[in-house]
């Protein structure tokens, strides 16, 4: 049956129902080139859940504490106070942070002080290169690997971009 188009957004079903079904056993990624639909499909899902934190990454997002500064930034926003406690001792750290820790500590203060559903969507999920190691922290996929795989029931991660990561999550595309 082909996609029908209603106002700006093609109309998929098929898609939508897997990728709302992904969300809903946990994590996923949507695969696919550039200008292929990923980022207008996951709006369309996630939006439906309740409130979305998204992070459009960029290459310099490849620096986990970056990318942590971004995700924390986008959780602030879609569910305000959930993770200003957490946005301070980041903030005040004295000492270099470990981000793949620190990704660790966020998730369990999420799944404490959630009180409903939040998506976290990284678009454009490439500019996290697994292969920029920084000291003190791992890399940019560290940091989505210990939010993906984490026991927040809460808190389900998608990731859209034009190769997959090795994240836990279940690939679509």
């Amino acid at each position: 049956m082909p996609a029908e188009h209603h106002g700006s957004r093609l109309d998929r079903p098929a898609l939508d129902r897997r990728l709302d079904g992904a969300l809903e056993r946990g994590a996923l990624i949507l695969v696919g080139p550039a200008g292929g639909g990923k980022t207008t499909a996951l709006e369309a899902v996630a939006e439906r859940r309740g409130p979305v934190a998204w992070v459009t990454a960029v290459p310099s997002d490849a620096d986990p504490g970056r990318l942590l500064a971004r995700v924390v930034g986008a959780i602030r926003a879609a569910a305000p106070g959930v993770a200003d406690p957490f946005a301070a001792r980041l903030a005040g750290a004295t000492e270099p942070v470990r981000a793949r820790a620190a990704a660790r500590q966020l998730a369990a203060e999420l799944a404490e002080r959630l009180s409903g559903p939040l998506t976290l969507v990284i678009d454009d999920a490439e500019h996290l290169d697994a292969t920029l190691d920084r000291p003190f922290g791992g890399t940019a996929t560290d940091v989505v690997r210990e939010l993906a795989a984490a026991a927040t029931p809460l808190l389900r991660v998608a990731l859209a971009g034009e190769a997959p990561l090795d994240v836990p999550a279940e690939r679509i595309g």
